[in-house]
């Protein structure tokens, strides 16, 4: 199974500014507010197969999905293996396709194509002060200027393949999962924003993917499928002190709760979540309405939590890697919303917003 993430919008939660006229005792004041458009579903296609990726666009307004965006909005696939999306300040969407070696740059609101970025074999993206930061299986991160949409920096071979990616602090964290000859590694590097490595920082065998509020570091592991099992762990961003927290395949955040999903393959997914205050461990849903999970992330404005899942194949009974998948929506109490179809294999999920001003 693919690795799994939270990738969260540059927004944590509504923003409010009062501001006044001239005049101190008049009414004349203005109200700014984020209001949460929808969810975008980044789907993989399978390389094997040959079917190309594809995104999905879940409106709140209507509860309609538009599919084929990007293909409808460009006149032309996005290509195989789309692995990965962040929206930046610019209200640019990044869409790492691995197999097409490029950075995709569409608007994020029609996604219509505005650069591309060739890069080899980009895997994860991170957004934070003008830059977009992108792992890569070349064992490399690099640097993308969000204004001028060209590759500014790269880090020196850190690892081999590097997957999720998170910047924190001043810092950048990357996964140095797995090697060519798929044999595990058990690091997170550490960089700085100009991509000088600081130091490794040992997690559990094969981490994939790092989720983060802004402030707290979790990094999950799929350990080595055997007797090494999946781990998520939180990375003090003071200390760089690793503690493990428990067993989950993917996992995703908000401000006070780490929501896990442990589904290794051949058993059935358990869902809980991790409150950041009392550092304890819950069961939060039974779940019967996911098949098979592949990706989750939490809306930063809503806490609604969305998983998207494999559908299940008619004929072998397994979960079907060919055929649509679906995303699922949560209220934060684990009460069931809805139920959307989305395209093969599922694997990421990008939230959009929009700031309106109301006159007073």
């Amino acid at each position: 199974m693919k690795k799994i993430y939270s990738l969260m919008t540059l927004l944590m939660g509504a923003l409010v500014i009062t501001s006044c006229g001239e005049d101190d005792n008049n009414d004349n004041t203005s109200v700014t507010k984020t209001v949460a458009d929808g969810v975008y579903v980044v789907n993989e296609g399978s390389y094997y197969l040959n079917i190309n990726g594809s995104i999905d666009f879940l409106d709140y307004a209507t509860s309609s999905v538009t599919r084929k965006f990007f293909q409808t909005a460009n006149g032309r696939s996005l290509g195989s293996t789309p692995n990965n999306a962040v929206i930046n300040g610019e209200d640019e969407m990044y869409i790492a396709t691995t197999d097409e070696n490029r950075v995709e740059i569409a608007n994020a609101k029609t996604l219509k194509s505005v650069a591309v970025v060739n890069m080899r074999q980009p895997r994860e993206l991170a957004y934070d002060d003008n830059y977009v930061y992108v792992s890569s299986y070349t064992g490399r991160v690099y640097k993308i200027d969000d204004k001028s949409h060209e590759v500014v920096d790269s880090s020196e071979v850190i690892g081999a393949n590097l997957e999720g990616i998170a910047v924190v602090n001043g810092n950048v964290y990357v996964c140095n999962s797995w090697n060519p000859d798929y044999s595990y590694n058990k690091t997170v590097v550490k960089l700085d924003t100009e991509l000088n490595k600081k130091k490794d920082i040992t997690v559990v065998t094969n981490p994939t993917s790092i989720v983060t509020n802004g402030s707290d570091i979790f990094v999950v592991s799929q350990g080595n499928y055997k007797d090494i099992a999946a781990s998520v762990q939180r990375i003090d961003a003071s200390t760089d002190e690793v503690t493990e927290i428990g067993q989950a395949t993917m996992a995703a955040c908000t401000a006070d709760r780490l929501y896990l999903v442990n589904a290794p393959y051949g058993a059935v997914p358990t869902y809980s979540y991790y409150t950041m205050t009392s550092k304890t461990t819950q069961k939060w849903m039974d779940g019967t309405e996911v098949f098979s999970p592949f990706a989750m992330g939490v809306d930063p404005l809503t806490d609604d939590v969305f998983i998207t899942s494999l559908s299940q194949d008619p004929d072998t009974g397994y979960a079907n890697y060919s055929g649509d998948g679906y995303l699922v929506r949560y209220k934060a109490d684990g009460t069931f919303v809805g139920k959307y179809v989305c395209g093969v294999n599922p694997g990421t999920i990008v939230f959009i917003n929009h700031t309106e001003v109301d006159e007073k």
